[in-house]
């Protein structure tokens, strides 16, 4: 292919990415790869990777928010510029350090990089040579997910897990990478409480939201007898949450681990369930301060005014 055919499909490639809808992220077709073991799949998509594919094995070190005024799409015209220390590099250029462009979260398809982890990047190379994006289309993962790319592009051989089908492996992966997060909700009473929202959300320090809601396998809603089970949760740091709502009397309660009114993190390790954490749910002041603040400030209001209307009545009597 020459590389005016090859530049002008990646205009075209570009264009169609930058007016993708923003109701939600969307992905072209790709090359359907054969049935057969993990790493029957992963070493076709590896030999399949186009000459504008760079791919390295490297560490976050630093993520900013950036925007390009001469993106038309507003969905796209912000996106993360992420700074990648590598420790290999399988195709592209050999750098120490490369720069990688991809979306905020969200219809953008931004892929959510986490500051300090280590990540197996697939990225493409822009109009520029020296500009890479990368998305949720793409098949970048964390190294810990990466293992049978891995395998394949250092030229190691396979282990005894990459002669299981995609399921059947992904779903050893999550047993062991993995853990549950599990424990009860209950009324202020100690009487079980039902269908309470409960959201776990990771702990981050790089100015990016948090993982979690509306992540569905960080979000749930208890049983009739009080508990309930967050499943695949990673390891890290997380604060709990929940929260119910009264319509009957306009009324949230909510419930948090906490320790002299801070929140308390939970700490998730591979492999390792948590259980036995309790939630209390108690009636939220500050939800139904700021609900009703309106009819407040009203009241407040029509009570000012009839302190001034006696303070004039009084003057002019006296007067």
């Amino acid at each position: 292919m020459s590389m005016s055919l090859r530049s002008l499909y990646g205009v075209i490639f570009w264009t169609m990415l930058f007016t993708i809808p923003a109701a939600g992220c969307q992905c072209g077709a790709s090359r359907h790869p054969p049935e057969g073991t993990i790493r029957d799949v992963r070493s076709f998509y590896i030999s399949n990777l186009d000459d504008e594919d760079v791919v390295i094995e490297g560490v976050v070190e630093r993520q900013v928010r950036q925007s390009d005024s001469s993106v038309p799409s507003e969905e796209w015209r912000n996106y993360r510029l992420v700074t990648i220390r590598a420790t290999a590099v399988y195709r592209g250029p050999k750098k120490e350090k490369f720069e990688v462009r991809t979306g905020l979260w969200g219809g953008d398809c931004g892929f959510d990089f986490e500051t300090g982890e280590s990540y197996l990047i697939y990225a493409r190379k822009g109009l520029k040579s020296d500009t890479l994006f990368t998305s949720r289309c793409s098949d970048t993962k964390t190294v810990e997910a990466a293992a049978p790319d891995l395998r394949i592009l250092r030229g190691e051989p396979p282990a005894p897990e990459d002669f299981l089908d995609p399921k059947s492996y992904w779903r050893q992966f999550r047993a062991t990478h993995t853990s549950s997060v599990c424990g009860r909700v209950i009324q202020n009473d100690g009487t079980p409480a039902s269908d309470v929202s409960i959201q776990l959300l990771r702990e981050r320090h790089d100015g990016f939201p948090p993982k979690g809601y509306p992540t569905q396998d960080w979000y749930t809603n208890s049983k009739p007898d009080g508990s309930y089970c967050l499943e695949y949760v990673p390891r890290g740091r997380y604060f709990m949450s929940a929260w119910q709502d009264d319509e009957r009397t306009d009324t949230r309660f909510t419930a948090t681990l906490s320790r002299f009114w801070r929140p308390l993190p939970i700490r998730v390790e591979s492999g390792k369930e948590v259980n036995g954490l309790t939630l209390v749910l108690h009636r939220d002041l500050v939800y139904s301060a700021r609900k009703h603040s309106l009819l407040f400030v009203c009241i407040a209001g029509a009570f000012s005014l009839l302190a001034v209307c006696g303070w004039f009545i009084r003057r002019r009597r006296v007067g």
